[in-house]
């Protein structure tokens, strides 16, 4: 299938809102790699880490020289997450989001999340959602606000925000997949979630005897954890690019990270993925058909099971119909569109 590019239109002069200049999550570069490779942008006029408030110079800039603020998306409409979006009040230019999201979590303290991440699944409670969700973010950015998940979507649709379900940029490969790949080896990809470390240590420690299993690092704490294995390829993150390559390349991955989960969807690679059902960010997932496993040691036989039974073919066709959102969204704001459609 040939490119399909809108680059014959002139490009928009942008702002970036960066989600990866501060971020200690490597997902938030795969997010914003997606969106540039899969969007005509061109070259920002000017880039700020959302994630440190805006100074008054750099707002008089993007009102001065640009046509847009582009915020690429993640868990940015959460009041207190990316601090610079605070200011978006003061940008009078037009800022569409690619892909926002609410987490709506009662336990998001430092400590509460440490606790979580050193107790064994059998004893972890699921997630307490916390009350109402705060839609100051999202009423600062440009209607419709690009929304990554169902639960998103929702919570801003019923605030009165005109809101549109993009999902996430992950999932723009730069043509459309329509087949799972066939499993041919034993190349397993793990990438561990932030909760319950010593079971899913545990669960790889197992899965090793029979898997090739490479542990990609999604955040620099989990150093610390590979260390204590062998026989595991230790994949330590040098590029965006790179570690999509790893997802296209293996065989079968486990994940119970959300940008595990995606980049496998965008490449057909069979995913098994494990997490706790009561996290709002994972309703995409559910609206794209993946099944929310336990994490227990039953994901070694789930794993298995995923090499002789490709997941459903639905999970392919709700991604396709989230790319064309997507791509009609990017042209509301006059960005042109580079991948496959």
């Amino acid at each position: 299938m040939t490119s399909n590019s809108d680059s014959a239109n002139p490009r928009p002069r942008f702002a970036w809102a960066s989600i990866a200049q501060g971020a200690r999550n490597h997902g938030n570069v795969l997010i914003e790699y997606s969106v540039r490779r899969a969007f005509d942008l061109g070259v920002e006029r000017i880039a700020f880490d959302s994630f440190q408030p805006m100074r008054p110079a750099v707002i008089e800039q993007i009102n001065r020289e640009c046509d847009l603020l582009v915020s690429p998306g993640c868990t940015t409409l959460q009041v207190g997450q990316n601090v610079g979006y605070d200011a978006f009040d003061q940008i009078n230019v037009p800022k569409p989001c690619m892909g926002g999201c609410l987490w709506q979590a009662g336990h998001t303290s430092h400590a509460a999340m440490l606790a979580r991440m050193a107790t064994p699944a059998w004893l972890t409670r699921p997630l307490r959602r916390a009350g109402d969700v705060n839609l100051a973010v999202a009423r600062k950015h440009t209607t419709p606000v690009g929304t990554r998940d169902p639960f998103t979507q929702r919570a801003l649709t019923e605030g009165g925000i005109e809101a549109m379900f993009v999902g996430c940029p992950t999932l723009l490969a730069d043509a459309p997949i329509e087949y799972w790949k066939p499993v041919r080896g034993r190349r397993l990809i793990v990438s561990l979630s932030r909760f319950s470390l010593p079971t899913q240590l545990a669960l790889v420690e197992r899965l090793r005897r029979r898997w090739a299993v490479s542990l990609l690092m999604h955040e620099t704490y989990e150093r610390k954890f590979a260390k204590l294995f062998r026989g595991v390829r230790v994949v330590e993150f040098e590029s965006a690019e790179q570690y999509m390559n790893e997802y296209r390349e293996a065989d079968l991955v486990l994940t119970g990270r959300l940008h595990g989960a995606l980049p496998a969807i965008r490449h057909g690679t069979p995913v098994t993925f494990y997490g706790d059902s009561a996290d709002t960010r994972f309703s995409l997932l559910s609206h794209l058909g993946l099944p929310l496993h336990r994490l227990d040691a039953t994901l070694e036989d789930r794993v298995a099971d995923l090499a002789k039974q490709t997941p459903r073919n639905e999970i392919l066709t709700r991604a396709y119909a989230l790319r064309e959102s997507f791509a009609a969204y990017a042209r509301r704001f006059g960005i042109g569109v580079r991948m496959g459609m």
